[in-house]
């Protein structure tokens, strides 16, 4: 019976990352062969090509060591004495004749210790080439046991010779015998043990004078096209080209070019062509073993890796969901069955400490609610009161402060009789001090309202703010009456009208421009104003102390002052953080540069249309 699908949806998620990532595996392994394995034919060719050419070269030595040993055993013959005593009869004949043939000689030759010919036996019916003969019979009747090529004169016949000398029982050279055999094609499948993926041909002299006999044409343009190759093996190098030739029957063939030493030196060169598809066929079957016991072990292990998912993941996280919609739905009395010491059964734990504890955060928060709403409403009464505070507030001391300054005016103004100089001295005082009082009311209240956003802007069309400027400046110039600090105004003409609270804008610039001029001391306070990307930016430039970095942070917020600020000894430091409220109240910023000992800028920027302010309709 199948293992059921606990949950649909993520049994097929799971399944599908799991045979994705079982394909991938075998995608990344057969891209891995197919990409590797040109290298790795290459590579196994290179190598096999390379031990074929050592075997060749070795089975070489050999038989060249086996002819010598060929002459040797010529020599032991019985009655080999009496031939060089009482030349060769037709019973000694014979017998040279049968040995040679046992030995698999193609030519003998037996000589005396002047050089005259006892014995001379052949199969070949080429004559032979008397000065490679001569050359090495010489070496033999000074006592020197050598081997080297022998040459049929007109012919492509190559003889694989040794020469040995003969002795005497006292030790002295009495003749030589020579033996040879021709390196022809029987010769050659000796050499490589006749196997079918390799063929050797043997150059000599530039000639080529034996070959496969099984394959005899792979080798007619040899010397034509591997000259280069064959001059370097006739140098003494190795040499093997790997870049696949096709021979007859169209397989890919590499091809080596062993040095042939004979006697100590390089006498001719062997060309080994071995047959790629011998390794490739060998490869390729072990490869397809290979994959096809792969393929095997991963369908097993996927087919594992499914039912061992189903048992130990989804069963479990089915159950997490379970739970968690049934707290979803109000139930936090919800606990899990732990079944496993594993990840999920520490998730599990961790559900359920964490449904108990939502269960108590639950009645927690609960009561806490409660206490919040009276909290609320409480604040609520609080602000209230407070509100009616500020309003009585604003009528109980602004009304009567607005009494003193007028009626203070009047005694200066002479209207309740003559008054001398320091009554009007001390008259002056006091509506001074009035109106700062009413100032710092005033301000209190906005940043009330500000902070309680019950601020609200009485918003006009067709704002000059030119016009705005111009009083600013007319007032802040009886601010430097007693100073050496020059006034400046510079507006960029025409200034667009805009929308927006007239007396607030007005406000703000008063504030920033009043506050330049209480800290400038000498220099200029310049006020600028310039249309930019649909903006109105005001600015107002200061050449007064600065404001130090660790101040620059004080300088927006509500009764705080730098240290500038304090020793100037005025203010409630509620200037600039009203004015920032009342420029953003617009939809615009404010902000400002400062480099200490050399000044402040302060910007404004106020959108010329926007569609958040909406004017006011008086009805």
């Amino acid at each position: 019976m199948p293992f059921p699908f606990i949950n649909r949806r993520l049994n097929v998620k799971l399944n599908l990352m799991l045979v994705a990532a079982f394909g991938g595996l075998l995608l990344t392994l057969g891209i891995i062969v197919n990409v590797n394995f040109p290298v790795l034919l290459r590579q196994l060719g290179q190598s096999r090509l390379e031990d074929e050419a050592v075997m060749v070269e070795r089975r070489f030595v050999e038989l060249e060591a086996q002819t010598l040993n060929a002459a040797r055993l010529l020599i032991a013959m019985p009655g080999m004495g009496g031939v060089f005593e009482t030349g060769v009869t037709s019973q000694t004949r014979t017998a040279f004749l049968l040995q040679a043939s046992s030995l698999g000689l193609d030519n003998l030759l037996v000589v005396n210790q002047d050089g005259d010919r006892l014995v001379s036996i052949s199969n070949s019916s080429a004559a032979y080439n008397r000065a490679d003969e001569e050359k090495l019979i010489k070496l033999g009747l000074i006592g020197a046991a050598t081997t080297g090529l022998v040459t049929a004169d007109d012919t492509r016949q190559v003889f694989l010779s040794g020469v040995v000398p003969v002795k005497n029982a006292a030790g002295t050279v009495i003749g030589a015998v020579l033996v040879g055999r021709e390196i022809d094609d029987a010769l050659l499948d000796e050499l490589d043990y006749a196997r079918s993926a390799t063929h050797l041909g043997f150059v000599y002299d530039q000639r080529l004078v034996a070959r496969d006999h099984s394959k005899p044409e792979e080798f007619d343009d040899v010397l034509n096209d591997e000259a280069a190759f064959i001059a370097q093996a006739g140098a003494g190098q190795l040499v093997m080209n790997m870049n696949p030739a096709a021979d007859a029957d169209g397989s890919a063939d590499v091809i080596a070019f062993v040095p042939a030493r004979v006697g100590g030196e390089i006498q001719g060169v062997f060309i080994v062509r071995f047959e790629l598809s011998a390794v490739y066929t060998f490869q390729t079957q072990l490869v397809r073993n290979s994959l096809g016991a792969m393929l095997t072990l991963l369908f097993l292990a996927l087919a594992l890796a499914v039912v061992f998912t189903r048992r130990t993941i989804t069963r479990p996280i089915e159950q997490l969901k379970q739970a968690a919609e049934k707290i979803a739905a109000g139930d936090f009395s919800q606990r899990i069955t732990i079944s496993s010491q594993d990840e999920l059964g520490d998730l599990a734990r961790a559900f359920n400490t964490m449904s108990a504890q939502l269960n108590s955060l639950v009645t927690q928060l609960q009561q806490r609610m409660a206490e919040t709403q009276a909290a609320r409403e409480e604040a609520e009464r609080a602000s209230q009161v407070k509100s009616a505070f500020l309003a009585s507030m604003s009528h109980e001391l602004r009304t009567p402060l607005n009494s003193i300054i007028n009626f203070s005016k009047f005694v200066v103004k002479g209207v309740m009789g003559p008054i001398n100089e320091r009554q009007e001295e001390t008259l002056n005082k006091v509506v001074n001090s009035s109106k700062h009082l009413l100032q710092l009311i005033n301000d209190v209240l906005d940043m009330s309202k500000i902070e309680s956003g019950s601020l609200n802007l009485f918003v006009e069309k067709e704002v000059d703010v030119s016009d705005i400027l111009q009083t600013v400046a007319a007032t802040a110039s009886s601010m430097l009456d007693d100073k050496p600090v020059e006034l400046q105004l510079e507006i960029a003409e025409p200034l667009p009208r805009i929308t927006g609270d007239k007396k607030r804008i007005m406000q703000i610039m008063l504030n920033v421009v009043s506050n330049a001029c209480k800290f400038t001391q000498e220099g200029h306070v310049k006020i600028m104003a310039q249309q930019q990307n649909g903006s109105l930016r005001l600015a107002v430039e200061d050449t007064g102390p600065g404001i130090a970095p660790e101040d620059s942070e004080l300088v927006f917020e509500a009764f705080k002052q730098t240290a500038t600020g304090l020793r100037q000894g005025s203010g409630t430091g509620l200037g600039l953080p009203i004015s920032r409220s009342l420029a953003e109240a617009h939809g615009g910023r404010m902000w400002f540069d400062s480099v200490p000992g050399q000044g402040s800028t302060f910007y404004v920027s106020l959108p010329v249309q926007s569609e958040t302010l909406q004017p006011v309709t008086i009805e």
